[in-house]
C-alpha cells in the first residue's frame, strides 16, 4: 500500500546512507507537495527575479524565488548577469529559469578511497529561448530554439527585444509568471469580515482564477479598499460576486476607469413625425452575463420633455424613448460588461 513514511529514531539505532536520504526525501517531498497544492507556479515575490539592463548586450536577473509546476523552489540569492552577445540583431529572446542541482568543487570528498561530494547545490539554471540551435554554455546557462513552454516546467521572467545592433532594447516583463494562491483555496468561510484591506493587496494580486465563486461578499471587504489598480482585467466576473455584495460604498472614486467602459453606439434621432413619438432601440441580445449601461439622451432643443427608460425582454434589451414632435436628440450608450 502506498503511504507516506518518515524516519523514526531511537537510541542505539544503526543508520546507513539510505536512512539519511529518506529523511531528506520526506521533507523535500512534503514541501514540494505544499507548493503544488497551495500555490501556483511562478515568481513568489512581486519584485523578485527582476530582469534589468546591465550593459549594451547584457541583462541582470535580481535575487528572488520561484516555484515550478513540481513544487521545486528556484532561489537566486545574488544577482546574475546574462550575456546576450551571441544573439543576432532584431531578435526576441525569452529569459527563463529552471530548477537545477550542481556539485561544487569545495564539496568534493576523496578521503579513504571515497570519491564523491558532501553537498548538492541547488543553483537555478537560466535557459534562453530564441536561439539558432540548442546548446549548453555552462552548468547554469543554456540556449534553446523556439519559445518557452507555458506549463510551468520553466518560469519565464522576461522577453528581451534586441535592436538592430544586437543591443538590449525593450524589456517586456508582462509575460512574467507570478506564483500566488492556488485556485479555490480561499473561500468566504476563510475570510473574516473586513479582512481584505488595501495594504493586504499587491497590485494585480486578485484575479478570477484565484477566487472561489461567491467567496468575496460585501462584509468581507473593508470600506474603500478595492480600486482599479488592484484588479486584473476580467478578474471580477458576475459569478464571483454575490448579489448586492458590491455597492457604491465599496468602490473608491475613479476605481472603474473609462478604459473598462466601451462605447456601444451614438444614435442620432430621425426626423420627427406626428405629435408624440415612441421609439424602441435594440441595444444588445440577452446572454448569460451581467451588463451595466450608461445612457445619455440629450435633446437638441433645450428643456424638451424627453422621457426614456430601459426594458429587458426574454431575448434582448431595448431603450425606449418618447419625445414630442419637432424634437431631435443625440443618444450615447456605454456598456460595462462582465463575462
Amino acid at each position: 500500500m502506498a503511504d507516506i513514511k518518515r524516519l523514526n529514531y531511537f537510541s542505539y539505532q544503526f543508520l546507513v546512507e539510505d536512512d539519511f536520504k529518506d529523511e531528506q526525501a520526506y521533507h523535500r517531498g512534503m514541501r514540494h507537495r505544499h507548493n503544488r497544492e497551495l500555490h501556483l507556479w511562478g515568481v513568489t515575490d512581486n519584485n523578485g527575479l527582476e530582469v534589468t539592463p546591465a550593459g549594451d548586450k547584457k541583462v541582470a536577473i535580481g535575487p528572488g524565488t520561484a516555484i515550478d509546476k513540481c513544487g521545486q523552489e528556484m532561489v537566486l540569492l545574488a544577482p546574475r548577469d546574462v550575456d546576450l552577445t551571441e544573439f543576432g540583431a532584431n531578435t526576441d529572446v525569452y529569459l527563463t529559469i529552471v530548477y537545477n542541482e550542481v556539485f561544487d568543487k569545495e564539496d568534493h570528498y576523496t578521503a579513504g578511497g571515497v570519491d564523491d561530494y558532501t553537498r548538492k547545490t541547488e543553483r537555478p539554471k537560466v535557459i534562453i529561448f530564441g536561439g539558432r540551435e540548442d546548446k549548453s554554455l555552462s552548468d547554469i546557462l543554456e540556449v534553446k530554439k523556439g519559445n518557452p513552454p507555458s506549463d510551468g516546467s520553466v518560469i519565464t521572467l522576461a522577453l528581451v527585444k534586441l535592436d538592430g545592433s544586437g543591443n538590449v532594447g525593450v524589456l517586456d516583463k508582462r509575460i512574467r509568471a507570478g506564483s500566488v494562491i492556488a485556485p479555490d483555496t480561499v473561500g468566504t468561510e476563510e475570510l473574516k469580515n473586513s479582512a481584505i484591506t488595501e495594504e493586504k493587496m499587491v497590485d494585480e494580486a486578485v484575479s478570477a482564477r484565484i477566487i472561489r465563486k461567491k467567496a468575496v461578499t460585501g462584509e468581507k471587504i473593508a470600506e474603500n479598499q478595492i480600486t482599479g489598480a488592484h484588479l486584473q482585467d476580467n478578474a471580477v466576473t458576475s459569478i464571483k460576486i454575490k448579489d448586492e455584495s458590491v455597492g457604491t460604498t465599496k468602490l473608491v472614486d475613479n476605481s472603474v476607469p473609462l478604459s473598462k467602459i466601451k462605447l456601444r453606439s451614438i444614435i442620432q434621432a430621425p426626423e420627427p413625425r406626428g405629435d408624440t413619438l415612441r421609439e424602441q432601440i435594440v441595444i444588445s441580445n440577452v446572454k448569460k452575463r451581467h451588463r451595466f449601461f450608461f445612457i445619455s439622451v440629450i435633446p437638441d432643443t433645450p428643456d424638451a420633455p424627453i422621457r426614456w427608460w430601459l426594458e429587458s425582454g426574454t431575448d434582448r434589451y431595448c431603450l425606449v424613448i418618447e419625445r414630442p414632435s419637432g424634437t431631435k436628440y443625440t443618444c450615447q450608450i456605454y456598456e460595462l460588461e462582465a463575462e
